[in-house]
C-alpha cells in the first residue's frame, strides 16, 4: 500500500467514516508493519489535538502537514523539528487570521508534544541525534523492507523488520516481554554505522549506549522501538544486523536481518 493510500485510509477511520472493510484493511496493514502502526498512532494523536479546538474547523490538510513537518533523520535536530512544526501552524494562521486564537492553541499543544517527545527521548548518550517519538510518514517513502523475523524465547516475543534507503537503514522492533530485557544490535560488517536511536513507544526508564557498530539497550519493556543507522556506501549486499535478547549473560533469543 502506497504512503498516500495508507494516510487516506487512516484518516478515514480516525474520522469515523471507515467501513468495516476499511477497518479490517487498516488492521491488516498495521499488523504486518510496525512503521505503519506508529504512523497511525501519530496521526491519531495529531487528530486529537486538532479536535480539541473545535468548533473552529482547521484546514483539511493541516493534520497531514503537521506530520509532514516532523522529519526524523540523523541529520535533523529536535530543535529543527520543533521549528518546522511551528512554521506549519504559522502558515495556517496566516491563511485564516480569524482563527488565529484557535491555531495558537494548536501551536502550543503541538510544540509541547513535539518538544516533550524530543527531549524525553534523549537516553543520556550525549548524542544530539537521539530523538523522541515523532516521525514523518513521508520519511518512509524512500525506504524498502528487505528482511523481517519473528523470535521467541523465555518470556518474550518480538517481531523485527529491516528497511533501507540509499542513505539510511532502520530496524523496527515490536517487543512483548514478561520482564525487562537487554537487547544488542550489531551491524556486520562493522563499517556499517549506527547513527542514533529512535524511541517509539515503550519503557521510559531503559538505558542505552550507542557505538559505531553496536547498540546496547538495557531493561527494555514491552513496546515498539526503532533504531536508525547510516549507509556509508552501496551496495549493501552481504551486510546484516545481528539481534540478541539477553537476561544478564544468558541469550534468550536471537535473529539475523540481512540487507541482501
Amino acid at each position: 500500500m502506497k504512503d498516500s493510500d495508507f494516510i487516506d485510509l487512516a484518516n478515514k477511520v480516525i474520522d469515523g467514516f471507515g467501513t468495516e472493510h476499511d477497518i479490517e484493511a487498516l488492521d491488516a496493514v498495521m499488523h504486518d508493519s510496525t512503521h505503519r502502526r506508529l504512523e497511525y498512532e501519530q496521526l491519531s494523536t495529531v487528530a486529537s489535538i486538532l479536535d480539541a479546538v473545535r468548533p473552529v474547523e482547521p484546514p483539511a490538510d493541516l493534520r497531514n502537514r503537521i506530520l509532514a513537518s516532523l522529519p526524523l533523520t540523523e541529520k535533523v535536530s529536535p530543535e529543527s523539528r520543533v521549528a518546522s512544526a511551528w512554521r506549519s501552524v504559522v502558515d495556517a494562521i496566516s491563511a485564516r487570521p480569524q482563527a488565529s486564537l484557535a491555531y495558537a492553541v494548536i501551536g502550543g499543544l503541538v510544540i509541547g508534544m513535539v518538544g516533550f517527545g524530543a527531549f524525553s527521548g534523549s537516553l543520556g548518550t550525549g548524542e544530539s541525534n537521539v530523538f523522541g517519538t515523532m516521525s514523518s510518514y513521508s520519511s518512509s517513502e524512500a525506504f524498502a523492507r528487505v528482511d523481517e523475523a519473528r523470535v521467541s524465547g523465555s518470556g518474550l516475543e518480538a517481531s523485527l523488520s529491516l528497511v533501507v534507503s540509499e542513505e539510511a537503514f532502520r530496524v523496527e522492533m515490536d517487543l512483548l516481554t514478561e520482564s525487562p530485557t537487554d537487547v544488542e544490535l550489531t551491524v556486520q560488517p562493522r563499517e556499517r554505522k549506527w547513527a542514533g536511536i529512535l524511541r517509539a513507544e515503550g519503557s521510559s526508564n531503559f538505558s542505552a549506549s550507542v557505538g559505531e557498530s553496536m547498540v546496547v539497550l538495557r531493561r527494555l519493556e514491552s513496546g515498539i522501538y526503532a533504531f536508525v543507522g547510516s549507509v556509508d556506501e552501496l551496495p549493501m549486499a552481504g551486510s546484516r544486523v545481528d539481534v540478541a535478547f539477553r537476561s544478564g549473560e544468558t541469550i534468550l533469543a536471537s535473529a539475523t536481518l540481512d540487507f541482501q
